[in-house]
């Protein structure tokens, strides 16, 4: 099974177990000295037991003064640094996996407050929008600097026992700053034509071979796309991968993008799977070299696909080993089917970058906490009776854990059907992955044996009677009804009553109000039926608190469905054929038309129980 996906592979001289890559993603588990800590090592750790081939971590930081992308970023620029990188290889290498270490300066999109107040830097003062800091130019005598800085990172990474290196040339970072002619309006050596662009980085790949040896590998990741305008497209990208080649390049990752073009960097659920194989499919067209495709590649039969059809060499699977580290394991043994798939929610990027915080998945709770968590649950239940109330996602994954541990479980569900809100959550445009929630969890309560009655609403006295070890409530939420003129009336509906398809509008003037994600993709959908549609928030912008790609997602998909938008608006009143406003910059009330009102509030807990 999956004969492609899992056969031997080569990235220099360096032999893999099988074609799957863990891409570098940020956990935000080093220590403030920006040191590995033994929480990075039980996370990746999990990873390789999971049955991994190649885990390139993180990216890590080659200098510390300019070049840190938070103030949690990993970094090899001390020597102390070898003894916590040769524990992360020792742990790797026991199951097999080999590890490579990505280099990486943060350049035009560093912030100054994560290295010490000093300005950023890049291949010239051009600053990018989505960062909002002016970088300096690079004087031309700093560059051989940072070039020997790399090498000495590289060979720090070698001492530890790592299988080689990759060398971040892509979204947007220093490297991928003189690639670009948006970044980059140099007149020196470093600038204009593409092979002056290209030296850095090949200077970069010429110092760490002198300083590891020519056997020692460098994959380079590079955005084949930037997606950004002034930027470099796909003939460029490709180019670039052949320079590269020519340099000694091992392996060409295929990415793309940059912090501009986030949202083909970071994709949302509306990214179908695999988008960007085609990058890489045209750089394996015009290599000799092994080339990584990555993008979404959620499952292990599209993945073996794109490696048979001769598309990539190897996958990159990130996100999709966040949610289920034995990812590899399942489906090798054949139990593809156990996946617990990536959903593209990015409640994972929106910690880590949003927030700073370590990284989390909606979708596997132990992600970052795998020392404190362990894999293999106590088995304490001795058969003892526990009951659950509430079949979402949260009531089904305290079910199957309860049931691993050994307790006698029984789910009660007052609908019919499993999954709670992701049922209504997968209604919008584009949103049908997050259905792979339910589909998980309804299959672990089978494959587990976990009891479930459906369509049974639990009342105190029942509960009083089953006489349980322990009750747990999963009840979730329920929408909020305003308490306001007008909101029982006949023309009046909740966001899940369009969701779930019990109303259907035509050729109407419908208000939603509420201008959160949920408003805004209902406002989205019921447009595509034909409707003119406006969205009514009380706050100055629609879809605030939400990372700011999926918002400049959802502005643009309003957009693209006319739908129209008032901010700074407050509901007041609701008649047969029109609704009251307050505008509350002016403090000055207004009519308008609506033929149906949409009520998306927000959500109370329901915990009656």
């Amino acid at each position: 099974m999956y004969k492609n996906l899992f056969q031997r592979g080569y990235i220099g001289k360096v032999e893999l177990k099988n074609r799957v890559v863990m891409p570098p993603m940020c956990p935000r588990l080093s220590d403030h000295m920006h040191f590995i800590t033994q929480d990075t090592i039980a996370y990746f750790e999990e990873r390789a037991k999971g049955g991994c081939g190649l885990i390139i971590p993180e990216s890590t930081a080659v200098d510390t003064d300019t070049g840190l992308v938070s103030s949690l970023a990993c970094a090899i620029t001390d020597d102390r640094a070898i003894q916590w990188m040769q524990r992360l290889a020792d742990a790797l290498h026991q199951y097999g996996t080999k590890l490579m270490i990505q280099l990486q300066h943060a350049g035009p999109q560093a912030h100054a407050a994560n290295n010490s107040g000093n300005q950023p830097i890049g291949a010239s003062a051009v600053a990018n929008p989505a960062v909002g800091e002016l970088p300096r130019a690079m004087e031309l005598e700093e560059i051989p600097v940072m070039v020997q800085k790399f090498a000495d990172a590289a060979r720090r990474c070698k001492q530890a026992g790592a299988d080689g290196v990759e060398l971040l040339a892509g979204h947007g970072y220093l490297m991928n700053s003189f690639m670009s002619p948006k970044y980059n309006k140099r007149t020196d050596q470093y600038g204009g034509s593409l092979e002056n662009r290209a030296r850095f980085v090949v200077e970069v790949m010429e110092a760490i071979q002198k300083s590891c040896g020519r056997d020692f590998p460098i994959i380079v990741r590079i955005s084949v796309d930037e997606f950004v305008e002034g930027g470099y497209g796909i003939e460029d990208g490709v180019a670039f991968a052949r320079i590269f080649e020519q340099a000694g390049a091992a392996a060409i990752h295929a990415s793309a993008a940059n912090y501009e073009s986030n949202a083909q960097l970071d994709e949302t659920v509306i990214f179908p799977q695999g988008w960007r194989v085609y990058l890489a499919e045209a750089v394996k067209k015009a290599v000799n070299i092994p080339v990584i495709a990555v993008g979404v590649i959620r499952e292990p039969d599209f993945a073996d696909q794109v490696i048979g059809d001769g598309r990539a060499d190897f996958v990159a699977v990130g996100r999709g080993q966040i949610a289920d580290p034995e990812w590899c394991n399942k489906a090798m043994e054949g139990r593809a089917e156990e996946i617990r798939r990536c959903i593209s929610c990015r409640y994972c990027i929106e910690n880590v970058l949003m927030l700073n915080c370590r990284i989390t998945c909606a979708m596997n709770a132990r992600a970052g906490a795998e020392r404190y968590f362990a894999a293999e649950y106590p088995k304490t239940g001795g058969g003892r009776k526990v009951l659950v109330v509430g079949g979402g996602c949260a009531g089904m994954e305290a079910a199957r854990v309860l049931k691993l541990r050994g307790f006698d479980v029984t789910l009660y569900e007052k609908s019919g059907r499993l999954g709670g809100q992701i049922l209504i959550a997968e209604k919008p445009l584009h949103k049908d992955k997050l259905h792979w929630a339910v589909e998980y969890w309804e299959r672990e309560m089978e494959r587990l044996g976990v009891k479930v009655e459906l369509n049974r609403e639990v009342t105190p006295e029942f509960l009083r009677q089953q006489k349980a070890y322990a009750v747990f409530i999963a009840t979730g939420s329920k929408s909020f009804k305003p308490d306001l003129p007008g909101a029982d009336s006949k023309n009046v509906y909740m966001v899940e009553d369009v969701l779930e398809g019990r109303v259907h509008f035509m050729k109407k003037n419908i208000a939603v109000i509420g201008g959160g994600l949920t408003g805004c993709e209902t406002a989205e959908l019921i447009a595509s039926w034909g409707n003119e549609v406006t969205v009514i928030e009380m706050m100055d912008e629609i879809c605030q608190g939400i990372y700011p790609s999926t918002q400049r997602e959802t502005i643009a998909a309003l957009r693209a469905a006319c739908v129209k938008t008032r901010t700074g608006a407050q509901l007041l009143k609701i008649d047969e054929t029109q609704i009251t406003v307050k505008d509350l910059n002016t403090k000055e009330t207004a009519e308008r038309a609506a033929d149906y009102v949409i009520l998306s509030i927000g959500n109370r807990p329901e915990n009656k129980l």
